[in-house]
């Protein structure tokens, strides 16, 4: 699947019901904000080793907890993209030709400089 066809499956399915563009825009904004906290705490999970005692007998695992958070996040940016004009693709594209600005600057290291 594509970004664009994310996107609009995504918009389609259905957002907030609000009046205005900029009333979607700001829930959307604050949707971000939650979705990236709850992210954070699949992080605290993880950290204080609670998918090795509690989670697995629950159904739970970093990866499937992660998965559906990073999905709530990304539909969020979505809808955000989407009622500020702004396609998926073309914030990969800028955040690439960012990435690349950053790398020349030296501001980043090469993966392979870290053994990953």
């Amino acid at each position: 699947m594509t970004l664009l066809e994310y996107q609009t499956k995504a918009g389609r399915i259905g957002g907030y019901p609000a009046k205005t563009r900029q009333e979607a825009i700001d829930y959307t904004l604050t949707k971000l904000a939650e979705e990236a906290g709850e992210v954070n705490g699949v992080k605290a999970k993880l950290l204080n080793g609670h998918y090795g005692r509690y989670y697995p007998t629950h159904g739970h695992s970093f990866k499937g907890d992660l998965l559906e958070e990073l999905g709530d996040l990304l539909w969020c940016l979505s809808e955000t993209a989407t009622n500020a004009g702004i396609s998926l693709d073309e914030i990969a594209r800028s955040n690439l030709e960012k990435l690349e600005r950053r790398k020349k600057a030296g501001l980043l290291t090469d993966k392979e400089a870290r053994n990953e």
